[in-house]
């Protein structure tokens, strides 16, 4: 049994390595975090742990790795899907990983199957709103 969740991310990167290296060591945490990212699964269908793209399919685009372009503002990504519960506060801790990358007003809305979670990036940190 999952939960839906709808995800929204406005992302500007002040260094995208620096992001890349700070997702792969959060990944590399999985055991002590108690957090299974399928890799396997991933690597299977195309998705590894290189890029930052590939990074963020995985945090933020559900089993699939799906993770939507806006078209007018190619800053903005959007996926749904459904995972197990608890997910929603892996993809904040990996918003939190990702702060001091990003520029200011970068920010993630998670919709779960009620409520919301929303944070703006503010000189480097992540304020949860």
């Amino acid at each position: 049994m999952g939960q839906c969740y709808s995800v929204r991310l406005k992302l500007k990167f002040k260094d995208k390595d620096g992001a890349a290296k700070a997702l792969r060591k959060k990944i590399g945490r999985a055991k002590e975090e108690y957090t299974n990212y399928s890799l396997d699964h991933y690597k299977k269908i195309g998705i590894g742990t290189e890029s930052l793209e590939d990074l963020l399919k995985i945090f933020f685009g559900g089993w699939e790795g799906k993770l939507v372009q806006d078209e007018k503002n190619p800053d903005t990504l959007t996926a749904g899907f459904d995972a197990r519960y608890g997910w929603e506060g892996v993809m904040m801790s990996a918003f939190d990983e990702l702060s001091p990358f990003l520029e200011d007003k970068s920010s993630v809305t998670i919709y779960p199957d009620s409520g919301m979670d929303k944070a703006i990036i503010k000189n480097g940190k992540s304020i949860w709103l």
